[in-house]
C-alpha cells in the first residue's frame, strides 16, 4: 500500500484485525492516537523514518516490534498494552533515538531485551504489571541517554536491567517495585551507569541485586533496602546516602 509523504496519522480509530507491518519500510511517521487494536500491532524488522506514536491508545494481545528500526522516537504516553496471560511487548533489539511511555499501563511483559535507544527511555508514572514474572526486562539493553522510571513509576513482578549499559542516569528514586518475597524486585547484574544510580526512596518488596553493577554515583536512602539483599556494587565516583555502617558492604 502506498504512503503519503507526510506519514500516516489515525484517531479514534477502530482496527479489528492484527495490524501487520512486518518487514515493511516506511518512509515517514506513523502516528495513531487514541485508537483500539483488538489484536495488536507486529512491527517485526520493520523500518520507521521517523516518529511511531501510540498515545493513549489500547492494544490487547502481544505488540511484536522485536528488531524494528525507529529512525524517530516511539511514543506510547498514556497507552495501554493488555495482554495478562503473555507478552505484552516484544521489542528485542530493537533501535530507537528515543522511547517514552509516560503514564504508560502494561498488563503482561515488557521486553525491550538488547534494546538500542540512543536518548532516553522515560517512563515516568507507568505501571509494568505482570505478577510472578518480568514486569519489564531491559536487560542487555544500551540506553544511552539514560533511563527515567520515577514519578510514581511501579513494576509489579521483575525488574531486570542487568548487564545493560546506560548512559548518564538510571533514575528509580520515586518508583515502586513489587516482586514478593524470594523474587526478585530488581536485578541490576554487571549493568553499567555511567552516570547516577538513583535507587527507590519506597521500600522494594522482594529481592535487589547490584552485584557486580558500576555506577559513577549511587544515590540511596538505605531505610529503603529490603532483606535480603544481593549486592556487591562497584562504583568510580562518590556516593551519597550512606551511613558508616553500609559503607561495609560497598566495594568503591
Amino acid at each position: 500500500w502506498l504512503l503519503h509523504e507526510n506519514g500516516v496519522w489515525l484517531e479514534n480509530a477502530t482496527i479489528l484485525q492484527i495490524l501487520e507491518a512486518a518487514n515493511r519500510a516506511f518512509p515517514a511517521p506513523l502516528v495513531f492516537s487514541k485508537c483500539y487494536f483488538a489484536h495488536a500491532v507486529k512491527f517485526i524488522n520493520a523500518t520507521v523514518d521517523g516518529n511511531l506514536t501510540f498515545d493513549h491508545c489500547l492494544l490487547v494481545g502481544e505488540s511484536d516490534f522485536a528488531g524494528a528500526e525507529i529512525n524517530g522516537q516511539f511514543n506510547a504516553n498514556s497507552v495501554r498494552f493488555l495482554n495478562r496471560f503473555g507478552r505484552a511487548v516484544r521489542a528485542q533489539d530493537i533501535r530507537a533515538i528515543g522511547w517514552f511511555m509516560r503514564e504508560a499501563r502494561v498488563s503482561g511483559a515488557f521486553d525491550i531485551k538488547g534494546a538500542v535507544i540512543s536518548g532516553q527511555f522515560g517512563a515516568d508514572g507507568a505501571r509494568f504489571s505482570n505478577r510472578g514474572g518480568d514486569a519489564l526486562n531491559a536487560s542487555f539493553a544500551e540506553i544511552k541517554g539514560g533511563l527515567f522510571l520515577s514519578k510514581g513509576a511501579i513494576c509489579i513482578g521483575h525488574l531486570l536491567i542487568g548487564s545493560a549499559k546506560i548512559g548518564h542516569l538510571l533514575d528509580l528514586e520515586k518508583a515502586q517495585l513489587y516482586a514478593g518475597s524470594g523474587q526478585y524486585a530488581l536485578s541490576l547484574n554487571n549493568a553499567r551507569i555511567g552516570g547516577e544510580l538513583r535507587m527507590p526512596r519506597h521500600f522494594p518488596l522482594g529481592i535487589v541485586d547490584l552485584s557486580r553493577a558500576h555506577a559513577e554515583t549511587l544515590v540511596d536512602a538505605d531505610v529503603t533496602w529490603p532483606k535480603p539483599l544481593a549486592a556487591e556494587p562497584r562504583g568510580g565516583g562518590r556516593n551519597e546516602g550512606y551511613s558508616a555502617s553500609r559503607v561495609g558492604w560497598l566495594h568503591l
